[in-house]
């Protein structure tokens, strides 16, 4: 009959518990035959058991938005025809820009888009309450995919002025760093207009920081699903194609050089 090595190793701490408890009940007997003396018991302090951190990355980039052109504004009508303020959108996008001093004006691989709705306001130029949505999406191959958030609230504005800063929270994501990653936070500001050359015409700027927690545990359970489950990998990464049985290796050397770039 064959015995287990855990069967062994069972049997050799239950042996070695018994012979522990067998000798302290030889001194115990021992102690009875002396005279007692009376002690004052003491209380042992035994320190709280504590929990190793997660290690996490947490970064914040310095982005610029270059948004293309005028923005998108749909107007709904009202049962009599007459475009409706209240219900508004305005839809802009723009190629992303690093802002660091160091870097300023490399191009990312980011591309930002941004809906909002007006909920509250006065027809035709005040806003006092607005709801966005917005994007921003990696175009990388393997580790590509977008980040979604969302911003609301209070949103006192005059069109044709700079419009207040925002900061908008993280509602989910896809592909290897946007897919449940950990908390985002995007700051959104206007950074005015300017323009390379006075033959074209200006180009309006967005400020954005982007602090992200990026538990590691995660990335790397985004890496296994990203090499081995059929349709996680968004077009923005390559799809199935680029993703499906890749060495872990690579994807992870994709990363190193992407965090590499934008730190």
């Amino acid at each position: 009959m064959k015995i287990h090595m855990e069967a062994v190793t069972l049997l050799s701490v239950l042996f070695a518990t018994s012979s522990v408890l067998a000798a302290d009940d030889v001194q115990q007997q021992d102690r009875r035959l002396k005279p007692r003396k009376s002690k004052k018991s003491k209380k042992s302090k035994t320190d709280a058991p504590t929990s190793t951190p997660t290690p996490k990355e947490t970064d914040t980039l310095n982005l610029r938005v270059v948004l293309d052109a005028d923005p998108i504004v749909l107007v709904p009508t009202t049962d009599g025809g007459f475009p409706s303020f209240i219900g508004s959108r305005s839809i802009i996008s723009g190629d992303v820009f690093d802002r660091d001093p160091e870097r300023e004006g490399a191009p990312l691989p980011f591309r930002y888009t941004q809906i909002c709705t007006i909920t509250e306001g006065t027809f035709p130029i005040f806003i006092e309450r607005n709801n966005c949505d917005i994007s921003l999406c990696l175009t990388a191959p393997l580790i590509g995919g977008c980040a979604f958030y969302k911003s609301g609230g209070n949103f006192p504005f005059t069109i044709g002025e700079p419009v207040p800063t925002v900061i908008a929270t993280k509602t989910g994501g896809t592909g290897v760093l946007g897919f449940d990653t950990g908390p985002e936070f995007l700051t959104i500001s206007s950074a005015g207009t300017a323009s390379s050359s006075p033959s074209l015409v200006p180009s309006a700027f967005l400020d954005v920081d982007l602090t992200a927690i990026l538990p590691r545990e995660n990335i790397e359970r985004n890496v296994m699903l990203a090499t081995t489950v059929p349709g996680f990998c968004p077009p923005e990464a390559g799809g199935d194609a680029a993703c499906l049985n890749v060495e872990k290796a690579e994807i992870e050397e994709v990363i190193a050089l992407l965090f590499n770039q934008l730190t």
